[in-house]
């Protein structure tokens, strides 16, 4: 019996000691390792991110007017809503692609620099105006914080916080058929702050009410950098 107790305790150590020494499946290895390969230190995934799709299937719904057209041609934001509007850009075209993403960050060489081949090439505000079709001034926003009761449309429209879908919401539900003079205004300003809340910041679920403050003013709008 003894005998018997001892061969059953060398056959389990034996049993754990294979179990122990088993390798990972070749298939997992590679899958892991391909991951922390490509998988940079530096790019932090975040949940908000630019979402040129979003403005691709939205404005383009919308049934702007001639007062519409008119305000908007005085914003900085024409060019690329007037393509936009056209359906010049292809929803099918346009993916989230985070490694390519990734790829370009990578070669972020500071100073406003790229690597591109085995050339520095700067990234100037030029350059910027033309890859997104927007016109700007030299006037700086300014300040990083600013409440709803200091923004004078918040204050109009009685509003607490201000998304995507509440812009979409005011738009087409409330004011694109008014021919008021401030809804006609309003849908134009709604309209720059979607392609800001889709495009351009999208560092929040909301849009910061610093760059609603900036729109405020039609005339000044088109001097901001």
């Amino acid at each position: 019996m003894r005998k018997k107790s001892l061969a059953f305790k060398k056959k389990a150590s034996k049993s754990r000691k294979t179990s122990v020494a088993t390798p990972t499946p070749p298939s997992t290895q590679s899958t892991s390792s391909t991951r922390k390969k490509n998988s940079s230190p530096y790019l932090r995934h975040s949940p908000y991110r630019a979402n040129l799709r979003a403005a691709i299937k939205y404005i383009p719904m919308i049934e702007l007017r001639k007062p519409h057209i008119e305000l908007l041609k005085e914003t900085p934001f024409w060019l690329l809503i007037n393509i936009l509007k056209e359906k010049a850009l292809k929803l099918e075209e346009f993916r989230k692609v985070d490694f390519s993403v990734e790829m370009i960050l990578k070669q972020y060489r500071g100073n406003g620099q790229f690597l591109i081949g085995k050339q520095l090439v700067e990234l100037r505000v030029s350059d910027i105006q033309l890859i997104f079709g927007i016109r700007s001034g030299k006037e700086k926003v300014s300040g990083l914080y600013c409440s709803s009761n200091k923004v004078k449309f918040a204050r109009r429209k009685n509003l607490q916080r201000l998304d995507q879908q509440a812009i979409k919401n005011m738009i087409t539900e409330q004011l694109l058929k008014s021919n008021k003079k401030t809804d006609v205004e309003d849908v134009a300003r709604l309209l720059c702050l979607f392609l800001c809340a889709t495009l351009f910041f999208t560092t929040s679920a909301t849009l910061s009410w610093v760059y609603v403050k900036h729109m405020d003013d039609w005339n000044k709008m088109k001097n901001y950098d």
